[in-house]
């Protein structure tokens, strides 16, 4: 189990990882992985369809049903790889008074307009822009050509990937790791379409 920690140095593009495993469960060795890898393809291979939800918390790829068919699985593989070279295009550049800050779209948990800046809340740290020089959505519109970044607002834009749940007085919790996450409130009057977009990203991985 040590050699598929990342913290032990150990990193790979593609996880293939079963639910059910003797120790640490798939789902959260896949969150620890998450803790020190945002990029890589998590697979996981399952008898049940039980877990398909709980693998979200993992940012899971896919989820596969055992008995796993060869094409169905080079099927599968053959999008991880594809997806691993578009996300070496997905970075975002942002001006910091420090200069030019590239980081992946994948570490963004949320971005929230604050005192005329974009405050980027990144899985291990945060970020602050230069005094925007024009509307905080057009300012960000290099986010919003990615599906999991959805637009609450005019000040708020949420990665739904790492959205965890929903409150019943309508606030969203967002995982920032392990144990911490970020609770936000969401206008009612967007609350009912950011619900609909999160289900409709979660039924992206079919399970």
């Amino acid at each position: 189990m040590e050699s598929l920690d990342p913290s032990n140095g150990a990193k790979y593009d593609v996880y293939l990882l079963d639910v059910i495993m003797p120790g640490m469960d798939g789902i959260e060795l896949g969150k620890s992985i998450r803790q020190c890898d945002a990029d890589a393809k998590i697979i996981y291979i399952s008898s049940s369809r039980d877990f398909a939800f709980e693998s979200y918390e993992a940012r899971a790829f896919y989820y596969i049903l055992k008995p796993v068919e060869p094409q169905r699985l080079e099927s599968v593989l053959d999008l991880a790889i594809d997806a691993l070279k578009t996300d070496s295009e997905k970075k975002l550049n942002i001006r910091t008074q420090n200069g030019t800050v590239r980081v992946s779209k994948n570490d963004i948990i949320f971005v929230e307009l604050n005192d005329r800046r974009s405050r980027y809340v990144l899985v291990s740290r945060e970020i602050n822009s230069l005094h925007l020089r024009s509307s905080f959505i057009s300012e960000n519109s290099a986010l919003l050509d990615d599906s999991r970044f959805f637009v609450c607002g005019a000040s708020l834009i949420v990665n739904l990937s790492y959205i965890k749940g929903v409150k019943k007085n309508g606030n969203i919790l967002l995982r920032a790791g392990d144990s911490d996450e970020f609770e936000i409130p969401i206008p009612l009057r967007h609350l009912a379409a950011l619900k609909s977009a999160w289900m409709n990203y979660c039924l992206e991985v079919e399970p």
